[in-house]
């Protein structure tokens, strides 16, 4: 699937990215604010990490959670504008059901809270399109 829109005449850089979906007891998902902007957990790839490497270190540093990757869900491509740098990127985001195994002190990363949002509050708060949707297919 493709969200976002691919502006003319900006140069779009291609960012291979990873990101968890996890429900608690009570049915919530979990979400992480950075900035007042709401997403899964996860984010990119660095060079030379495979996506289940990626993912793990995106969870202990957004939100100081281990995790076991469950299995593969769904794969999404974002065109996305960074409002910090004004870059154009691609995200080429790849989803996976995962469960939480352990807790460290929390997250490592300053700027980023973790919460425990309903279904309805995901659907208004998550930014990209692309992570509502990767939410949905989640469910069924």
């Amino acid at each position: 699937m493709e969200f976002g829109e691919k502006l003319p005449g900006r140069d779009y850089v291609d960012r291979p990215s990873v990101y968890g979906i996890v429900f608690d007891g009570e049915g919530r998902v979990l979400v992480v604010e950075e900035d007042d902007e709401f997403y899964l957990p996860g984010g990119g790839i660095d060079p030379g990490e495979d996506v289940e490497t990626g993912l793990r270190r995106e969870l202990i540093e957004e939100t100081g959670y281990a995790i076991e990757i469950i299995g593969a869900l769904c794969t999404a491509r974002q065109y996305a504008i960074d409002k910090a740098s004004g870059r154009a990127w691609i995200k080429r985001s790849s989803f996976f059901a995962i469960r939480l195994v352990g807790r460290s002190d929390g997250p490592s990363i300053a700027t980023n809270t973790p919460h425990w949002v309903t279904l309805d509050e995901a659907a208004r708060l998550l930014k990209d399109e692309s992570h509502r949707w990767a939410l949905g297919r989640a469910l069924e």
